[in-house]
């Protein structure tokens, strides 16, 4: 640790170096030592040998490297720009005069005039003590009268009294009676320069450029990469000379600037890399970068790039090889191959006893024959979002109230934690169906709790559209009532919905209004979610629709009673058999035993 200290101590630029070798090398030692990024710019700029350019460093702001490489190449290039306009002369060394005071250089007046006549005296004169000794040319004004050939000192007017207390045996800046009032120390503020854009651009990396580190600009206007050729002769690349004219803003037909050739190179910024992509050179007075990365590069079928907050991301996409792509592709091939891809769903998997809970006394084969059944009718029971279905009954309506408008709030500020989970929500509940993007002018921010078992539940806050939605007033079932009627019963049984709300669809305008937002993205509800207003009175308008003359009260356990007493092992097993004679009622059967 110690010779990585006095190795970055003693790392200076040289006198011939250029700025971005120091810069990338500095940058390296920094980085092993792990330094915060004010140690590394305080560092890189105190090893800068222009004494100038280390000056006009420390006056920017910077906020990363990549701004600070650029603001010190832009000044150097000023600067030999410069040079080559105004060339320097050598000047004579002038040796600078002492500062004198304003007697003193009177006394020097004086004695230069006393040196151009005759004088008689050996020793020079100390200097004027009184008004007469003063030379008559003088312009001493005094203090006292205001009048000119004298002192206040000799002033023969009566002297003027203090402001203070009106005595006149000293000044006002001397008086003891009342004296002046002391300032307040000044008072310092912070003051920031603030701006409308970020400090941080994004579209700012890192590259390299044929394994020379430099600075890019992410360009996804720029038809093509363009190098300076600064660079481009420091890379060692073949330089094919080809001029070809570049088309900026303003006049098409008129060319902003003309390449000077063109090369291959080996370019990687971030995680993704291209080997001997073409590359356009220009001047370095063109562009304001080393490198613009244009479309050729961007566009290429490994490459994925997109914008996050404050960050852009540059990735390869998994499972292909820009390698072998660049060695399998042929440009003149032109055949088209394409793989016919299913619409339809996927086939259901069986369903396993692990899947369901069963008595741990059953045996393995009476384990079989119970879920045979079970998966007669597999598309009933839903272990995933995706195999949940939607009810045709009915669909969920929002009335909202007359003269309100559309809800539209900001995201709620949550961790990067936070949004990889609400991210991975949403990425389930899209491949499922239950929600789809959306460019509704409603936006309501959705937040995460936690459930009971430690996990997380994706929730949208909806109280602002409750307040602005009608009533749809329903009957709901009294608790009290319920534990009455089964205040003598024995043996309960239940019937759970999987997500019973997300089984209710919605209507294409009750969709609009559930759009919420995240710091990421919009979208909305393809079915009912949580937390609407109405959403638990449609739910059971529905379940009371869905069973009206199917379960009667006391039905159930009336047909456990009446069920047949299966004759052998198929009956036991064969559900339509036992349904369609309980169902005839032609003759009572013995309770199972």
């Amino acid at each position: 640790m110690t010779d990585r200290w006095k190795a970055l101590s003693e790392r200076l630029q040289g006198e011939t170096e250029h700025i971005a070798d120091y810069f990338y090398d500095k940058l390296r030692l920094c980085q092993a030592l792990q330094l915060t990024f004010t140690e590394t710019r305080d560092h890189i700029v105190m090893g800068i040998r222009s004494q100038e350019l280390a000056v006009y460093a420390m006056s920017r702001d910077h906020c990363t490297t990549a701004t600070l490489l650029a603001d010190l190449q832009e000044w150097q290039r000023l600067y030999e720009l410069r040079r080559t306009q105004f060339p320097t002369t050598a000047r004579p060394h002038v040796v600078p005069a002492a500062k004198t005071t304003k007697y003193e250089q009177r006394n020097t007046d004086t004695r230069r005039t006393a040196d151009e006549t005759p004088s008689t005296s050996a020793t020079p004169s100390e200097g004027p003590t009184t008004s007469s000794d003063l030379p008559k040319t003088s312009t001493v004004r005094c203090y006292n009268c205001g009048g000119t050939g004298h002192i206040s000192r000799d002033c023969p007017k009566p002297r003027k009294p203090c402001s203070g207390c009106q005595s006149t045996t000293h000044s006002r800046g001397q008086c003891t009676v009342n004296p002046r009032k002391v300032a307040p120390p000044a008072e310092t503020y912070c003051v920031e320069l603030t701006s409308r854009y970020p400090k941080v651009n994004c579209f700012m990396k890192d590259i390299l450029f044929n394994d020379i580190r430099a600075t890019c600009l992410i360009d996804t206007g720029s038809s093509d990469v363009l190098v300076r050729i600064g660079l481009a002769e420091r890379s060692t690349s073949e330089i094919r000379k080809v001029c070809r004219p570049l088309v900026t803003v303003g006049d098409t037909n008129s060319p902003g600037a003309v390449t000077l050739g063109e090369t291959t190179a080996d370019i990687a910024v971030d995680n993704a890399s291209a080997a001997d992509h073409p590359v356009l050179v220009v001047s370095d007075d063109s562009i304001p970068v080393d490198v613009i990365v244009g479309r050729t590069w961007l566009n290429l079928p490994h490459i994925s790039y997109y914008k996050r907050q404050d960050e852009l991301v540059i990735e390869t996409l998994n499972g292909i090889n820009s390698t072998a792509l660049s060695e399998n592709v042929s440009e003149e091939s032109t055949n088209v191959y394409a793989a016919l891809v299913s619409a339809d769903k996927p086939t259901m998997t069986p369903l396993l006893h692990t899947d369901v809970k069963i008595d741990p006394g059953v045996t393995e084969a009476e384990r079989g024959s119970l879920m045979t059944p079970i998966n007669e009718d597999r598309d009933v029971f839903a272990k995933t979002l995706a195999e949940l279905n939607c009810t045709d009954v009915m669909k969920m309506n929002i009335d909202k109230v007359q003269g309100s408008d559309p809800v539209c709030q900001k995201p709620y500020r949550t961790s990067p934690t936070d949004r990889r989970i609400t991210a991975q929500i949403l990425n389930d509940w899209k491949s499922a169906g239950v929600v789809s993007d959306s460019t509704s002018p409603y936006a309501s921010p959705v937040l995460l709790v936690n459930k009971g078992t430690g996990e997380k539940r994706l929730c949208v806050d909806y109280r602002r559209l409750n307040q602005q939605t009608q009533n749809q007033p329903y009957p709901m079932p009294d608790i009290d009532d319920l534990l009455s009627r089964l205040a003598e019963s024995r043996i309960f049984s239940t019937m759970d919905l999987s997500n019973g709300l997300l089984q209710i669809p919605r209507s294409e305008e009750a969709k609009e209004k559930t759009a919420f937002v995240t710091e990421e993205t919009t979208a909305r509800f393809e079915r009912m979610p949580f937390g609407l207003k109405g959403a638990p009175g449609t739910f059971q308008r529905n379940m009371n629709t869905v069973s009206r003359g199917v379960m009667q009260p006391g039905q159930k356990v009336h047909a456990i009673k009446t069920f047949p007493q299966p004759r052998d092992a198929h009956e036991l097993t064969g559900k339509d058999v036992a349904y369609e004679r309980g169902r005839s009622r032609r003759r009572r059967w013995r309770c199972p035993t």
